[in-house]
């Protein structure tokens, strides 16, 4: 079905729209683009006649009651039906996904959700800094990005919608090859955007799947841990370049974060605090003892402890006893393989925590 009457227009994105209020310098200025606090976008009666949205008849009948469904789950079905028009700009489909909600979280939860679910992550760019395209014009015309163009496109939804929001730059880690290796140039970029005079920190990028480990293959996956996660748990993961925008009360120094355990995203499901072993390196003798522990809030959710040690053929599964005190969990653990491996922990199925253990 094709959209080119702005009557058809306003019946999807909502009856209050006024598409002769926009003014094509709004979106083509640069500097109203970057400014973080831009003006609401309407789009002309002009330039919408000119585009031709191919949408389905079940967005179209998601939108008939604009008011009904405000849970972030139902912002998320809106916001995966609309999927990525043909012949749309990024100021149309912010204004789609945002203009039925009055609640900034929840517009900003549309863009979210939107960004995650129609941008893939560009491999081959990541191996190459030539075909990296970090402009948001870039970024949605070819629908896929690294980090530095999910964040730079999510900052200029935001901007169309009314939404302060900045890109940070910091540190990450997603494998134990990141352990103890010490970068001096970031290598990662997330959001923080600014709601009801707080900050809230929002990683788009995680949000979208995952990759191989090697980072060749990519897996659409969406997930909404890294909308607005707790920053005393997300500096365990991304450590920003300016510590102003830690937004946490951690005193973790960024020498302690790379050389700390790498905490996986799944980690932020249980509300838990790592005890032992503090040191992402486990340097023992063989057959030497050591123990994993610790603090779970809500002790009835943790079902079950798994840890594999080494990869392909030399990967072992433990499932250790567990000892429950009060609210900490431990594992007595030990190291029977000589060498250099990976070992990774897991609860309730979920990998949370990735070390390297060195069996001297």
């Amino acid at each position: 079905m094709s959209w080119p009457r702005a009557g058809r227009w306003r019946r999807y994105c909502g009856a209050d729209s006024n598409p002769d209020a926009i003014k094509k310098n709004d979106i083509d200025n640069p500097e109203r683009r970057r400014t973080g606090w831009r003006q609401a976008i309407n789009i002309s009666h002009n330039f919408m006649t000119r585009s031709r949205l191919i949408v389905t008849l079940s967005v179209l009948l998601l939108t008939v009651n604009t008011q009904a469904q405000t849970s972030l789950k139902s912002v998320d079905s809106f916001a995966i039906s609309i999927g990525f028009p043909d012949s749309i700009t990024i100021a149309q489909i912010t204004y789609c996904l945002t203009n039925k909600f009055n609640d900034p979280i929840l517009k900003t939860r549309a863009i979210f959700a939107w960004v995650a679910n129609n941008i893939a992550y560009d491999c081959p760019a990541y191996h190459a800094e030539s075909k990296r395209k970090g402009k948001p014009e870039d970024v949605f015309r070819l629908k896929k990005a690294v980090c530095e163009g999910y964040a730079n496109l999510f900052m200029e939804m935001c901007s169309y919608a009314k939404i302060q929001c900045l890109v940070v730059d910091g540190f990450a880690r997603t494998t134990n090859i990141d352990i103890g290796e010490t970068l001096n140039e970031p290598n990662h970029s997330w959001n923080a955007v600014r709601l009801n005079n707080e900050w809230r920190l929002i990683d788009v990028t995680w949000a979208s799947g995952f990759t191989d480990k090697k980072v060749k293959i990519f897996t659409p996956s969406y997930s909404d841990i890294f909308f607005f996660p707790d920053p005393d748990y997300f500096i365990l993961s991304h450590y920003p370049k300016l510590s102003a925008w830690k937004l946490s009360r951690s005193n973790l120094s960024l020498k302690e974060f790379f050389d700390s355990p790498v905490v996986l995203p799944e980690y932020l499901l249980f509300d838990i605090k790592l005890v032992s072993p503090e040191k992402g390196l486990i340097k023992i003798k063989y057959n030497q003892p050591f123990t994993l522990s610790f603090v779970a809030k809500n002790i009835e959710n943790i079902r079950s402890v798994t840890v594999i040690i080494g990869e392909g053929k030399r990967e072992t599964i433990i499932k250790p006893a567990i000892d429950v005190s009060g609210n900490t969990i431990s594992a007595q653990l030990k190291g029977d393989k000589p060498g250099k491996q990976p070992l990774i922990v897991y609860i309730n199925q979920h990998a949370v925590l990735e070390y390297d253990i060195e069996v001297l």
